[in-house]
């Protein structure tokens, strides 16, 4: 995978967790949410709402279904 490729993936990843914050949080925190790399492992609060929005992005980008198809696909082993 080329540096342009993964910045581009990362960068979709990083818009649908942003967006998350928005629809999921935004009426809660109108001010915004600030935390540090500290909140996120000591606070539970602010992990749950970076646990929200990691969630949203995935089911955003992956939905069930189309994960469910395209998993059938492959054999997936332990």
């Amino acid at each position: 995978m080329t540096l342009i490729l993964f910045l581009l993936i990362f960068g979709v990843v990083v818009v649908a967790h942003e967006f998350g914050h928005y629809l999921l949080h935004r009426n809660k925190y109108p001010n915004g949410i600030k935390c540090t790399k500290s909140d996120i492992y000591n606070n539970s609060i602010k992990k749950d709402i970076e646990t929200d929005a990691n969630i949203f992005a995935s089911y955003l980008l992956m939905p069930l279904d189309d994960f469910r198809k395209q998993s059938k696909l492959y054999s997936f082993s332990p």
